[in-house]
């Protein structure tokens, strides 16, 4: 009991901090730009209030993004019902088929006696049949739907459920970045002496080293998972497809997921239930490279 409160104290003591350094990050920045000689500050002392109204909402924006991101839910798979059959391979033979849920293990229990396809695996920590793009993360010790990775600066899993406001924002964060960034740039004050010029620049300075680190963090991340958003594909798979059992005898150019960058995109955005990735896979590998 004591080392369950003890990790759970360091959970939440974790994510609190963590979130804790983004506000205060992205409020010192907001502040700096305020209180020095910027378009942002020239425009309040002017009373037009229509830019620094806008900035403060495309600030507030991203920064919703992230709390959704890092607090909801990213797909934890449930342990299943006792009352229910425990094993997709009874569900197979009982042939029931009278939930939703049942479907999807009634259509994935078909690919587990034949030769010619995979498997599902086990999870040896929560003990649960693992649906397929399910993996275990070890940090939040639960198997996530559609696991894409574990994120430090989210403190939570990146998965089915919030990777599309982690994507969001990457997207909304960068645009605020650029923008502060061109503000910072055009704040800066020339003055003869070297001493003179810090001292009244030192605080833009710090402003625009962490919007240039942010700005080169966020905007990669945001590369990287759009092209993973567009071929729908997670970073899970793309770094570890040799190793997964789903795709590893597959050919390297093979996507059993894959269903066109449109319509890839539409999904992700727009679909908010768990969607049945074992039919999908089903319905477009190749059985004969599949083992």
């Amino acid at each position: 009991m004591a080392i369950m409160s003890q990790k759970l104290f360091w959970v939440i003591t974790t994510g609190i901090f963590i979130r804790s350094v983004h506000v205060g990050l992205t409020l010192s920045v907001v502040l700096v730009l305020f209180l020095k000689d910027s378009a942002i500050s020239r425009a309040v002392k002017d009373e037009e209030f229509v830019v620094p109204c806008i900035y403060v909402i495309c600030v507030l924006v991203p920064t919703g993004f992230y709390f959704i991101a890092s607090l909801i839910d990213p797909g934890y798979v449930k342990e299943e019902d006792p009352n229910k059959k425990s094993s997709i391979r009874d569900v197979e033979h009982n042939g029931s088929d009278s939930s939703s849920d049942e479907d999807i293990t009634s259509e994935v229990s078909k690919m587990l006696d034949s030769p010619t396809k995979t498997k599902l695996k086990k999870c040896s920590f929560c003990k649960i049949i693992q649906p397929m793009r399910v993996k275990h993360c070890r940090d939040c010790e639960h198997c996530i739907r559609r696991f894409d990775h574990h994120c430090p600066w989210l403190d939570n899993c990146v998965g089915e459920r919030n990777h599309r406001y982690f994507w969001l924002f990457l997207l909304t964060e960068s645009a605020v970045i650029m923008w502060s960034i061109v503000m910072v740039w055009n704040a800066f004050k020339n003055e003869r002496e070297w001493k003179e010029w810090f001292k009244y620049n030192v605080f833009l300075i710090m402003d625009f080293l962490i919007l240039l680190f942010g700005l080169m963090v966020t905007a990669l991340l945001l590369g990287c998972h759009t092209y993973l958003i567009a071929t729908n594909t997670t970073t899970w798979e793309f770094m570890s497809r040799n190793r997964i059992n789903y795709l590893k005898d597959l050919e390297t150019e093979d996507n059993p997921f894959h269903e066109g960058t449109i319509k890839n995109f539409f999904k992700f955005l727009c679909y908010c239930s768990m969607r049945r990735w074992e039919l999908l896979y089903s319905r477009r590998s190749d059985p004969s490279r599949i083992v």
